[in-house]
């Protein structure tokens, strides 16, 4: 018990959020498996942080996925490379206990244990003690450590979860779904007396009947023909308008195309020698060839390269 003391074991929010979703999934889909993950974290001597959580895939209920594993623990340490496994946590103490707890022996050297209580909500941390030959798991005392970002979080979380005003989508379908039920008992109403009517159970109101007659004539004919002509014009501009923009995208994107397959046309040719422009431009006639040039126009005029 001395050596578990000594151990200054502290969990982060964020793994015991992550228990606790685990367990409440696994309960309510009815899953008969125990639900079982890792544990992550920073060790330090015997400072010891939990820090975050992922699910383990057990077969049989003994044996590790070790694959499934190695994976999850190499994408961690892409992201956080000083996390290592601290762990392994259950929803309860189950009887091979030990023959996974063993398994964790080749990633660390003394592995935690953390078992949920569902029933309580409590949490019990145990720290392995090697005995002469076997592992004994002694439970540990352990205190939640939380960061400002951390603390922050969870209150966010916890008003979300118990605030009434916390979503305003949440506020608009109440109000929808109210007004859904209002519109149904007063419906329900007018259906009513509509049938005690028809078998002479109350007597005749020329009232009533006015204010149900108004409300019906202000309900849309929905099988009127000119309805049924709005309503295809409408789907047809909506799907024309949709059409277009498809179109307009695939001509930008094959005018793109056309552009670079020019400029890689361009660039694959090799640009014409400024000897083989001028041979030619001689061919064509557009200047002459100096040994061509008549002898006067060669010899330069005197005083030309004389600066005055």
């Amino acid at each position: 018990m001395s050596s578990a003391n000594q151990v200054q074991l502290s969990i982060h929010p964020l793994p015991v959020l992550n228990i606790s979703d685990h367990c409440t999934r696994s309960k309510w889909i009815g899953s008969a498996e125990v639900s079982i993950g890792a544990l992550l974290g920073v060790q330090s001597g015997r400072n010891v942080q939990i820090v975050n959580s992922f699910e383990l895939r057990v077969a049989g209920g003994v044996e590790l996925d070790n694959e499934y594993l190695n994976t999850r623990l190499e994408l961690f340490k892409q992201v956080f490379p000083e996390f290592e496994l601290i762990g392994w946590y259950t929803q309860r103490t189950i009887a091979n206990t030990t023959q996974i707890h063993k398994q964790l022996l080749k990633y660390t050297e003394s592995p935690l244990l953390l078992v949920v209580d569902t029933q309580s909500t409590n949490i019990h941390a145990y720290v392995s003690v090697f005995d002469v030959d076997d592992i004994k798991l002694v439970e540990s005392d352990y205190s939640i450590q939380t960061t400002d970002i951390e603390r922050v979080t969870v209150d966010d979380i916890h008003k979300s979860n118990h605030s009434s005003h916390s979503s305003a989508l949440k506020n608009g379908l109440n109000t929808q779904v109210n007004a859904i039920k209002l519109l149904d008992e007063r419906v329900d109403v007018i259906r009513g007396y509509l049938t005690k009517l028809v078998h002479g159970q109350t007597r005749r109101d020329d009232e009533i009947l006015g204010m149900i007659y108004n409300i019906s004539t202000q309900l849309p004919a929905t099988t009127s023909a000119q309805f049924e002509r709005e309503l295809d014009t409408e789907a047809n501009d909506t799907q024309l308008t949709t059409l277009l923009a498809a179109l307009t995208s695939s001509t930008h994107s094959l005018n793109n195309l056309i552009n670079k397959h020019s400029i890689t046309t361009t660039s694959s040719q090799s640009p014409q020698s400024l000897q083989d422009q001028i041979n030619s431009g001689i061919k064509k006639g557009l200047f002459q060839h100096p040994s061509q040039q008549p002898i006067k126009s060669r010899i330069p005029k005197k005083g030309a390269g004389r600066r005055t």
